[in-house]
């Protein structure tokens, strides 16, 4: 019983040892020794023999948790909100008022005005509309809704920053009372939403939870009741979106960024050939190009300094995905359809220590085995269009080389 026991214990710390051993962040994978040899190998910026920033189509960003309201760097944005889960009742006293809960307020730099007014004959669609169109293919009357809809009907809602205190998590603000009544009962098809929109706001914005999360924006109305109670009937907006008036004319394919709005991101193309580099894949196991093909990838990660002067983020993080071109291209792209790229989407991205990592290693495999052709790799942005944020890295023209992109390439080799 006691060596069953011990033959149990054995494999059980036998088994510990290769699952940390295996899934150590840190450590190379296998076993030195063994017939599979690991090594590590960190690329300086000789292996990006070209680097540059692509731009993506300004779009809706579908189901965005977002409404932005405000500017930054010289764009606008408003917001459209709709409300149809109305009561029929009409005899609701005063104006109606509205709740908007505040998701971020961390770049409100500046008070701003609010102003609020009814949309006329456009129905908006939240996952289309943009600074042109108010839905897939029609166009306001002028950009921004300009003409789609009334003066504004009320006086406007102050955003003060001294009085936009940490506790505050809302703003509330009431829009007329024959708005809401236009919209009730029979006069239904006449409701086609509010916009939403700031006077002043100098890169200053405030960002919003939208109806894609469980803190919607809500309009609520008073009911009189034996001329002495009151009653109040709350109802959550059904649709809304913002738009925003950046244009994408001027474009410097140099300025490397990852960005929402205006959306950018970045694409590579790396060597990582026998031939120029001899003496490092000689010192690391790898004797000619067709041993260099029969490596197997552990990890990879391409390493790019942020610059956070010009950095600013309200996400979390980026969720970057990285594709291999399925076309060769001479010449500097102004963007990558999806459609040619193969598409890698278990790779991601971490923010640390300023720096950006991003895992490589799947579709590094692939142009190391000669599986696919090397024709760089595109890196894709999956929060285009949906808020400011961005992150702006140093590329290879950086004087200071200590900032220049990176390369950590991680493997096993088989040896005889």
């Amino acid at each position: 019983m006691n060596n069953i026991q011990n033959k149990n214990i054995f494999y059980f710390l036998f088994v510990i040892f290769i699952f940390i051993s295996c899934t150590n962040k840190n450590s190379t994978i296998g076993f030195p020794g063994t017939k599979f040899e690991p090594h590590e190998i960190d690329f300086d910026s000789t292996a990006f023999k070209q680097i540059y920033a692509y731009k993506d189509s300004l779009r809706a960003f579908g189901g965005n948790s977002k409404l932005v309201l405000g500017s930054f760097e010289e764009i606008n944005s408003r917001i459209l909100i709709r409300f149809v889960n109305l009561p029929t009742d009409t005899t609701f006293t005063g104006n109606p008022e509205i709740t908007m809960y505040i998701s971020n307020k961390d770049h409100f730099n500046t008070d701003f005005d609010i102003y609020v007014a009814p949309i006329m004959d456009k129905v908006f669609l939240p996952n289309f509309a943009t600074w042109e169109k108010y839905n897939e293919t029609d166009d306001w009357a002028n950009e921004g809704g300009d003409g789609d809809f009334e003066n504004e009907v009320l006086t406007p809602y102050i955003v003060e920053k001294d009085t936009l205190g940490l506790e505050l998590e809302k703003i509330k603000f009431e829009i007329d009372h024959s708005i809401v009544v236009q919209w009730m009962g029979s006069k239904m098809e006449e409701n086609f939403g509010l916009i939403i929109y700031a006077k002043g706001a100098n890169n200053s914005f405030l960002e919003f939870h939208s109806t894609y999360t469980n803190t919607r924006p809500q309009i609520s109305l008073t009911y009189a009741s034996d001329d002495t109670l009151l009653h109040i009937e709350t109802r959550q907006a059904n649709y809304s979106t913002y738009i925003h008036d950046k244009k994408d004319t001027d474009f410097d394919h140099n300025k490397l960024q990852v960005s929402n709005i205006p959306p950018r991101s970045i694409f590579t193309m790396l060597d990582l050939s026998f031939e120029s580099h001899e003496s490092i894949w000689k010192d690391n196991g790898v004797s000619n190009a067709e041993e260099l093909k029969n490596i197997n990838v552990t990890q990879a990660f391409i390493v790019f300094s942020v610059d956070k002067d010009k950095t600013m983020m309200t996400n979390t993080r980026f969720g970057l995905g990285v594709g291999i071109p399925l076309t060769y291209h001479d010449e500097i792209q102004q963007t990558f359809q999806i459609n040619d790229l193969l598409l890698f989407p278990t790779t991601s991205d971490t923010l640390r220590a300023g720096k950006m990592r991003i895992n490589v290693g799947a579709p590094l495999q692939q142009i190391i085995s000669k599986n696919r052709e090397n024709n760089g790799l595109v890196f894709i942005n999956h929060q285009s269009n949906m808020d400011f944020s961005r992150i702006n890295v140093f590329g290879t023209d950086e004087t200071d080389e200590s900032l220049h992109p990176r390369l950590i390439l991680r493997y096993t080799i088989l040896k005889e």
